[in-house]
Formats: C-alpha cells, sequence, structure tokens
C-alpha cells in the first residue's frame, strides 16, 4: 500500500485553511528551493522529500 499526502487546501478544516496553505503552497517551496529538497526529518515534518515532488504538491 502507498499513502500520500492530499495538499489541496480547501481539503483541510476551515481553521486550518490558511495555516495548511502557508505551509504546503509557501513555506515549504520556499524551504526546498533553498536546500534543493526539503529537511522534513530535520524540521519534524514528513521525511527528507524531493525537490520534484515538493514542487508538484501545491498544484493540485
Amino acid at each position: 500500500m502507498v499513502g500520500a499526502q492530499f495538499t489541496y487546501w480547501r481539503d483541510y478544516d476551515r481553521r486550518q485553511r490558511r495555516a495548511m496553505y502557508l505551509k504546503w503552497h509557501l513555506f515549504m517551496p520556499a524551504v526546498t528551493q533553498r536546500f534543493g529538497y526539503f529537511p522534513g526529518a530535520r524540521l519534524g515534518w514528513l521525511e527528507e522529500v524531493p525537490r520534484g515532488v515538493v514542487r508538484d504538491w501545491p498544484r493540485y
């Protein structure tokens, strides 16, 4: 089985939408651009995520 995160911000609870939007669509891409990948394990989120994956998530 494969589990995947879905980053469509409108699917999140209304109280969390802004935070989730900022996380997935602004913060993660900015950090990824800086490091060349998303260092999720260091930040306590997810795991190390390749640049292409982080780049694709905000599109959905």
